[in-house]
């Protein structure tokens, strides 16, 4: 061969040996680029186990809250009126407290789930990068993650910092102050796109190699590859792996970034608001938060103080705040206040609510929403049965009353012709000899419609006229001397009737 010849082909090689020693094809990815990618994965790794946590937090709060105005109104159901009625102004604030509503929490959800979904498939192709690439060496030197910069590489994905590689991990570098948020994930990523490589003290990653055993043995890759979701790419056409430029989001609609990175950072976004809301948060009223409550203190002017009179708050707000703390013990703290230690010291049949058959559970053990209802319905159709056994003996009690008014009325009448003209009386031929003839007859008055508190004569006289000025000895035939005045004697039986009345509104009325 001639020196022209062999001095060519030398040059040929030496080209070669530049091409693929000088570049960086190869080489393993720097540690100051994959590990900012790495505690990123690992706060992915915690997101699920976060967001599962804010919405077990706000659901919880919620049924608290059910809970508490259930636990109340079975009281109310429960207990005597005399018993209970205090108790409606503490109700009376729960229910201006505004929790999540369910569309709300739905809604909440929703954004939490799709937030979730994208998190996890970033985690995961992020993952699988970081295992493969870990695992990827063949010694201290050749591999495929810098370890050391420009000494060595990691040698197994055993020797990975918290890097996500196991799942769904929670721990202090992934939740609480350090959880994932758009301010936080990707603060520590490279700023700019660049090369990514180490220098060729350590090398032989296969990641990295374009050509001649490259991740196709013995051939050129024919296009760029991707890697961790595309925040790393092998060139085609150059001899180096670049990361991208770190990604950003400004907006549930604004993020720069492979796409992958920009769904997650776009869904968490708009997630991690979504439990945020003051209404999300709910606990027991202080003493105070009750009898400042415009509502409580309606209530205890009505039901506590039982007035009829509307409440008027610039008046008399001060005087119904003192009576709410005086009923309540003056105690701040809810758990010492004459409120819950009370109510929730109610026993409560098991039967009702469980398939047992005996035995008590106190109010305060039962926290699960659907028991409540059920232990509430239970005491309301008692309720309502004792209402309707109330109105019926009420109602005999009526008609009995109504009788024995007119049957009074009716045997003061000594001749037939005057019996019989009355609308509720009847003249009988053949009473015995101890019986008036001129009884009270039911059928008679109904059919015409004969008032039950009127007296009926054949006169116009009204009965109250006929009465009111007459004296003890002359007070009879449809009136009844009481205390110094002769009244009529009907006026006598609307009073009791009304005193029957009154008796039937405390017991349903609340």
């Amino acid at each position: 061969m001639s020196e022209k010849k062999r001095l060519a082909f030398v040059s040929v090689i030496l080209l070669a040996v530049t091409r693929h020693g000088s570049g960086t094809a190869g080489l393993p990815i720097k540690n100051a680029v994959w590990t900012p990618l790495c505690t990123l994965n690992h706060k992915l790794a915690g997101y699920f186990q976060d967001r599962i946590t804010s919405a077990g937090t706000v659901l919880t709060t919620a049924q608290n809250l059910i809970a508490d105005r259930l636990k109340i109104q079975i009281y109310l159901e429960a207990k005597a009126k005399t018993e209970a009625v205090k108790f409606l102004p503490l109700l009376a604030h729960l229910q201006t407290i505004r929790v999540m509503s369910h569309a709300d929490q739905t809604n909440a959800l929703d954004k939490v789930i799709k937030a979730t979904a994208h998190s996890h498939y970033l985690h995961g192709r992020i993952a699988d990068f970081m295992e493969t690439a870990a695992d990827a060496r063949a010694g201290s030197t050749q591999g495929c993650l810098e370890k050391t910069a420009d000494t060595n590489v990691v040698e197994g994905s055993g020797k990975l910092p918290n890097c996500g590689i196991k799942g769904p991990v929670s721990d202090s570098e992934n939740s609480g102050a350090s959880k994932l948020t758009t301010a936080n994930m990707f603060t520590d990523l490279t700023q700019n796109k660049g090369s990514a490589t180490a220098t060729a003290t350590v090398s032989k990653c296969a990641y990295t190699k374009k050509d001649t055993n490259s991740l196709v043995q013995n051939q050129a890759i024919a296009g760029d590859l991707t890697f961790a979701a595309g925040y790393f790419t092998t060139s085609q056409s150059s001899d180096d792996t670049t990361n991208a430029a770190r990604p950003t989001v400004t907006s549930a609609t604004a993020a720069t970034g492979p796409e992958a990175f920009q769904n997650m950072a776009k869904s968490v976004f708009v997630a991690q608001t979504a439990w945020e809301q003051p209404a999300a948060k709910y606990t027991r009223p202080t003493l105070s938060a009750i009898a400042k409550c415009g509502k409580a203190r309606a209530a205890a002017k009505k039901h506590i103080k039982n007035s009829k009179e509307e409440y008027k708050a610039a008046e008399e707000g001060s005087a119904m705040e003192e009576i709410i703390k005086q009923t309540y013990g003056n105690k701040e703290e809810p758990d010492q206040q004459s409120t819950w230690k009370i109510i929730e010291d109610l026993d409560i049949p098991r039967v009702i609510y469980t398939a047992d058959t005996s035995g008590l559970t106190k109010l305060r053990e039962i926290n699960d929403v659907d028991a409540l209802l059920t232990i509430l319905s239970h005491y309301a159709i008692e309720m309502k049965s004792k209402q309707e056994l109330t109105i019926e003996t009420l109602n005999k009690q009526l008609n009995s009353a109504k009788e024995v008014r007119f049957d009074d009325d009716c045997s003061k009448l000594e001749r037939k012709e005057k019996c019989n003209e009355e609308k509720t009386c009847s003249w009988n031929d053949t009473a015995k000899s101890d019986e008036k003839h001129c009884k009270f007859n039911s059928t008679k008055a109904k059919a015409n419609g004969a008032p039950a508190t009127q007296t009926q004569t054949s006169g116009t006289e009204t009965t109250t006229d006929k009465c009111k000025d007459k004296k003890k000895d002359e007070c009879k035939d449809g009136c009844s001397w009481e205390g110094e005045t002769c009244k009529d004697s009907s006026f006598l039986l609307n009073k009791k009737f009304a005193l029957m009345a009154s008796a039937f509104v405390i017991l349903v009325e609340f």
